[in-house]
């Protein structure tokens, strides 16, 4: 008897173990109260039913002069309905808690949308009479320092949103270019107020009478810091053709649907910046 009775003990202070080392790894407060309850429920109906099979009430002179039966009845229905009530209380915690989150998220992104930016794109191959040619707008490409004519491209962003972009950064590659290079907000905080254009002008070497396809990543902030991406795609033709002053081009091109980026791709497109030209 004493054997079965240390044998009932050390499983029920396993079992609350498990449970408890169970509960510490759990972060969500509804799964931890569940380990709770159940860890109750099994511990309180274990201990009545060997203290019934054992008979310990007798053993230790719990029974005289008391009806163990009553008692018994009495416990087990008050337990089952503190169980019962917790358990509705938990369930109804719970419906509570994940419709009052689900009722943030759906404020949030009501909001981002509110604020999100919507950006317009003009692009052409005419830089202006009135650009003044520096360095500083050369775009590299594989066929810098030959005998190649230059190409002109000229970027105009408009933000056409409800409201302003915080910061925007816009990043350029191709084959034909060496490397990636960050046309505009490399080295400084570049934001857009609603209505506001920003013009980028870039000049290109390239061979006359092929086909290119370059690529712009535009990433920009709102107002409530989040990041989105454009990529927009550029088929530019470097004709033979030469106005007197400059070789033409001509392209066309094609505007991505913009996509929210998450922390990870924010994270990658920060520790990426050091490498932008």
């Amino acid at each position: 008897m004493i054997i079965q009775i240390i044998a009932v003990v050390i499983f029920i202070i396993m079992l609350n173990k498990w449970a408890i080392k169970k509960m510490e790894k759990s972060e969500d407060l509804i799964e931890r109260i569940s380990y709770v309850i159940l860890l109750a429920i099994t511990d309180i109906y274990l201990i009545i039913y060997y203290f019934d099979r054992f008979n310990l009430s007798s053993m230790l002179g719990l029974d005289t002069n008391v009806n163990t039966q009553n008692w018994l009845i009495i416990i087990t229905t008050c337990v089952s309905s503190i169980i019962s009530s917790t358990i509705g209380g938990i369930i109804a915690f719970g419906i509570a808690k994940n419709q009052i989150k689900e009722n943030n998220k759906q404020n949030i992104e009501s909001l981002r949308i509110q604020n999100m930016p919507m950006l317009k794109y003009e692009i052409g191959t005419d830089c202006g009479e009135n650009e003044a040619l520096t360095d500083k707008d050369y775009i590299n490409t594989i066929y810098l320092g030959q005998l190649y004519p230059i190409y002109d491209l000229s970027i105009n962003i408009k933000n056409i949103g409800l409201n302003n972009i915080r910061r925007i950064m816009v990043d350029i590659e191709s084959k034909v270019i060496n490397k990636t290079y960050r046309i505009l907000g490399k080295n400084s905080v570049i934001p857009i107020e609603k209505g506001e254009i920003k013009k980028i002008y870039k000049y290109l070497v390239l061979e006359s009478g092929k086909d290119y396809t370059i690529k712009l990543n535009i990433y920009y902030e709102d107002v409530l810091q989040n990041w989105y991406k454009q990529v927009v795609e550029i088929y530019y033709t470097a004709t033979t053709i030469n106005d007197g002053t400059s070789q033409i081009g001509c392209l066309s091109y094609i505007v991505n649907t913009e996509s929210l980026l998450t922390e990870q791709e924010k994270d990658m497109l920060f520790s990426e910046n050091k490498d932008k030209i």
